[in-house]
């Protein structure tokens, strides 16, 4: 089963002999070429001289925006049914944004595309019925070339806590040992692709009693650290986005905390990253991520 979704048109577009599939008009739409994330994207060719220093700057280590055009064939019941297909399709494909999902064996992606040319619409079979076939294809563009999968990770973890060790005074024989808990996750990053990396939202929720302060969240494969100079009490959080590089005080787009970050943005390689969760104090507090597997 191959198919492609034109956003929320209700388009849906079937590849090869795929078994037919009619929408509320009545129309099927049949689906020429590949899915859009074949071939991989480009590679940046822009360049410059520094202007003070010796060499050239260089964005190539970062791919460009994708290209895709996208056609077929409408099979539509009447005469009435092309009009309303073609004005379906052209307004499914517009200036505006629209989520193009691709589902295939073993594939179930999504990116974002717009409009990027000029559309084409030719009626090659008018029976006397009224019915009959039209070739539609149009180019689009995605400033984001990723492809994302459609279900949404989770995860969560606590601030860690600390149990047994010693105490005093001390009575022998005693025991030393402390068992920490929480302040770690291991989020998946199912991409196929070894230099793409997924970029996860994060919330900090304070604790239902005291004070989360300082809060830091470390990738422990790698080191880097998200600090954040800020004291969240009972009911406050803090919405970190790594793709935007946003923060905001309880997810408020007019709160801005940007000026409490310092630190490294890192996303989540292919595969398995551990996050961990500390700060000054915080006992209580959690730490919420979540992400989309990301391919190029």
């Amino acid at each position: 089963m191959t198919r492609a979704y034109l956003g929320e048109s209700g388009i849906v577009l079937l590849a090869g002999d795929e078994k037919p599939l009619f929408d509320a008009d009545g129309v099927r739409w049949q689906w020429n070429g590949d899915e859009p994330w074949t071939p991989g994207s480009a590679p940046r060719t822009v360049t410059g001289e520094n202007a003070t220093d010796h060499g050239s700057w260089d964005a190539t280590r970062f791919y460009q925006a994708r290209t895709y055009e996208v056609k077929g064939t409408a099979h539509v019941p009447s005469h009435e049914g092309m009009h309303r297909a073609k004005r379906r399709f052209m307004a499914a494909c517009g200036l505006a944004p629209f989520d193009l999902r691709v589902i295939e064996p073993g594939f179930d992606r999504f990116g974002s595309f717009r409009r990027d040319g000029q559309p084409l619409w030719a009626e090659t079979l008018l029976r006397p019925d009224g019915s009959g076939t039209a070739k539609f294809s149009v180019p689009l563009w995605a400033r984001d070339p990723r492809a994302y999968s459609t279900a949404l990770h989770t995860a969560s973890t606590t601030f860690p806590a600390s149990t047994g060790g010693m105490s005093w005074p001390a009575s022998w024989p005693t025991t030393w040992d402390a068992v920490s808990s929480g302040g770690e996750m291991a989020l998946m990053n199912a991409g196929l692709s070894d230099d793409v990396h997924a970029w996860p939202t994060y919330r900090l929720d304070g604790p239902p009693s005291g004070q989360l302060v300082d809060p830091v969240i470390v990738n422990a494969d790698t080191d880097q650290a998200m600090r954040f100079a800020i004291t969240l009490g009972p009911g406050e959080w803090l919405t970190v986005d790594t793709g935007t590089h946003e923060v905001l005080g309880n997810g408020d787009p007019n709160a801005s905390r940007r000026n409490t970050f310092h630190g490294d943005w890192f996303g989540l390689a292919p595969g398995s990253n551990t996050v961990r969760f500390t700060g000054a104090s915080g006992a209580g507090s959690t730490l919420s991520a979540s992400w989309r597997d990301t391919d190029i």
